[in-house]
């Protein structure tokens, strides 16, 4: 489920750090309190991101959200790349806990 390719940059670039920490937490199938939790946030800053990640990916709800987010964070990290003059060839494999 990409964003259509008329949003591709300024969509891309409305996924923040802090919104994909969110987006990783439903990936984990966290629900908003969880996640809210995990992340030391309060539950209405969650709320706030979920809001606008809504409107970003077209989602309809979190387990949408953590699915959407599965299938599009590397691609997501390229824009990112891109967008800091990185090149794809030049990121490495780094896991992060």
């Amino acid at each position: 489920m990409p964003l259509s390719n008329n949003h591709v940059l300024t969509d891309w670039e409305r996924i923040t750090a802090a919104r994909a920490r969110v987006l990783c937490q439903f990936e984990r199938q966290l629900s908003e309190p969880q996640a809210a939790a995990a992340l030391r946030m309060s539950l209405n800053g969650v709320k706030s991101h979920v809001r606008d990640l809504r409107d970003i990916t077209g989602c309809a709800s979190v387990k949408e959200l953590g699915i959407w987010w599965r299938a599009n964070r590397d691609y997501w990290l390229a824009q990112l790349s891109s967008c800091a003059g990185i090149l794809p060839s030049r990121l490495r494999k780094v896991e992060i806990v």
